[in-house]
C-alpha cells in the first residue's frame, strides 16, 4: 500500500471514530434531557397535589373549628372535618385524593402554639372556651410516572390548625385615621413594606380635620398629644363611629408622636408614663414628601431591620447601634401605630363622624420634623403587630369580636 493510501485510510478511520464518539455524546445528552423532563413531570405532579392536599386540610380544620365553636361536641368537630374531606374528594380533578380520609389525623388543643398539647378527641379534655383543631394527612401516596425507574415513590403530607382568634377590638389606638388605600390588590389598599405618610397635610378627609380623631370628646391639643403618646386605653371595634378633630395643633402633636422615639421637646411629655421604644434608631436618609404628595424614601432600613437589630440588642449584642439606640428603660412596641381605617366616602370639612371599617399597623419610621406649618408622620405598613388583638391570646375569654382563622402549625414548619 502506498504512503498516500495509508494516509487516506487513517483519515477515514479517524473520522469514523469521531463520528462514533459524537453519536455517543448526543445519545447520552438526549437521554439526560429526557430524564430531566421525565422527573419534571413527577415533580410538578407532586407539587400540584401537595397544594390540593393543603387546601383540603385547611378547609377541614376550619370546618371542625366552626363546629366546635358553635357548641358542637368533639365528635361533631371530627365529623365536620371528615365530611369536608369527603366533599373535596368528590370534586372534579381530585380523583387522586379520593382516599385521603384513610390517612387523616384529627387532634385538639386549647393552646395552638404548644405542639405537645394536641391530642386525639378521645383523650382531649379542657375547660377553655377556645378550642383549636389540627387536621393532618401524612405520607399520602401518589401515582408514580417516571420516578419508579429510579426506584423512588412519591408521597405528600399537609396539616392545618384552626380555631378562634383573640378578640379583634384593638387597644392602644392612635388618634389618627386614614382612608382605605388605593391599591386594589391588597385587602385594605396598602402594600406591606411600603412607607406611607400616615398623617399628611395633603388631607383626603376635607380641609380642617387633618386626619386626627377626637377620642372621648377630648377638649383639645393636650388630650390629643397624650393620646398620640399612648394615653388612650379604650376599645374600638369594627363598625364603631369615630369623630374627627379639626385643626392642626402642631407642636403638641409632634411631641406626642416623638415621645415614642424619645425625641419630644424637654419636659413636654412625662417620660415615666410615656417612655420611648426599646430601640430608637431612625433611617440614615429620612423619608420625605415629593411635590406631588408621593413619598420619597430611598433608604433600605425599616421594620424588618428594626426587629432584627432589637433582638440582637436584647440578647446582649454590644455593637455601636445597640450602644446608641437601645434603651433598657424603654417599652416594647411603642413604634407600632394602630390606626383605624375609615369610610371616607361622606367626609366633609370640620368635625365628622366616620365608620371604622378596618385597622392597620404602621411602623413609626422616624421622628416628625416640622417644616414651616406642615409636618408628616411616616410609617411603614406592616401585616400585623402585637398591639392589635386577633391572633392567639392565652387569656382570651371569648368576649368581643373574633374570627375562626388558621394558625401556624407548631408541628409542621410548612403549614
Amino acid at each position: 500500500m502506498s504512503l498516500l493510501s495509508r494516509k487516506h485510510s487513517m483519515s477515514y478511520h479517524s473520522m469514523a471514530k469521531q463520528k462514533g464518539l459524537t453519536a455517543i455524546f448526543v445519545t447520552v445528552a438526549f437521554l439526560f434531557l429526557v430524564g430531566i423532563a421525565a422527573l419534571a413531570v413527577d415533580v410538578n405532579h407532586a407539587y400540584m397535589n401537595k397544594s390540593k392536599l393543603q387546601n383540603s386540610v385547611d378547609a377541614a380544620a376550619l370546618s371542625a373549628a366552626f363546629s366546635v365553636d358553635n357548641n358542637g361536641s368533639i365528635a361533631d368537630a371530627e365529623l365536620a372535618a371528615l365530611n369536608t374531606l369527603t366533599q373535596i374528594e368528590g370534586f372534579e380533578g381530585n380523583s387522586e385524593l379520593s382516599t385521603i380520609r384513610n390517612y387523616v389525623s384529627i387532634t385538639f388543643s386549647d393552646d395552638p402554639t404548644n405542639s405537645a398539647s394536641f391530642v386525639s378527641g378521645g383523650s382531649f379534655s379542657s375547660t377553655a372556651e377556645a378550642i383549636y383543631v389540627r387536621v393532618a394527612v401524612a405520607q399520602y401516596p401518589l401515582r408514580n410516572f417516571f420516578v419508579q425507574v429510579f426506584n423512588l415513590e412519591k408521597f405528600v403530607s399537609a396539616s392545618a390548625v384552626a380555631g378562634p382568634s383573640a378578640t379583634i377590638n384593638p387597644q392602644n389606638i392612635v388618634p389618627i385615621t386614614i382612608c382605605q388605600g388605593d391599591n386594589p390588590s391588597t385587602p385594605i389598599g396598602y402594600e406591606i413594606g411600603e412607607v406611607y405618610a400616615v398623617k399628611s397635610t395633603d388631607n383626603e378627609l376635607g380641609s380642617g380635620n387633618f386626619q386626627f380623631l377626637d377620642f372621648d370628646d377630648s377638649s383639645g391639643a393636650s388630650d390629643l398629644s397624650e393620646n398620640l403618646a399612648g394615653a388612650y386605653e379604650g376599645n374600638i371595634s369594627l363598625g364603631d363611629i369615630v369623630v374627627t378633630e379639626p385643626g392642626q395643633k402642631t407642636q403638641k402633636v409632634i411631641n406626642g408622636i416623638n415621645s415614642r422615639l424619645g425625641t419630644a421637646s424637654k419636659n413636654s411629655v412625662d417620660t415615666s408614663v410615656y417612655p420611648s421604644d426599646k430601640y430608637v434608631k431612625e433611617p440614615d436618609t429620612p423619608a420625605s414628601l415629593n411635590t406631588d404628595g408621593s413619598v420619597n424614601y430611598t433608604d433600605s432600613w425599616g421594620a424588618d431591620e428594626y426587629s432584627t437589630e432589637l433582638t440582637a440588642c436584647v440578647n446582649g449584642a454590644t455593637n455601636s447601634d445597640c450602644s446608641s439606640y437601645y434603651k433598657s428603660s424603654g417599652a416594647y412596641n411603642r413604634r407600632m401605630l394602630v390606626v383605624p381605617i375609615v369610610d371616607c366616602s361622606g367626609g366633609v370639612s370640620g368635625k365628622n363622624s366616620l365608620v371604622v371599617t378596618e385597622f392597620a399597623c404602621f411602623f413609626l419610621l422616624q421622628s416628625i420634623e416640622k417644616s414651616g406649618s406642615s409636618f408628616e408622620i411616616f410609617g411603614e405598613f406592616v401585616e400585623s403587630c402585637p398591639v392589635i388583638a386577633g391572633g392567639y391570646d392565652p387569656d382570651n375569654g371569648g368576649d368581643g369580636q373574633y374570627r375562626i382563622v388558621l394558625f401556624n402549625d407548631p408541628l409542621s414548619e410548612g403549614s
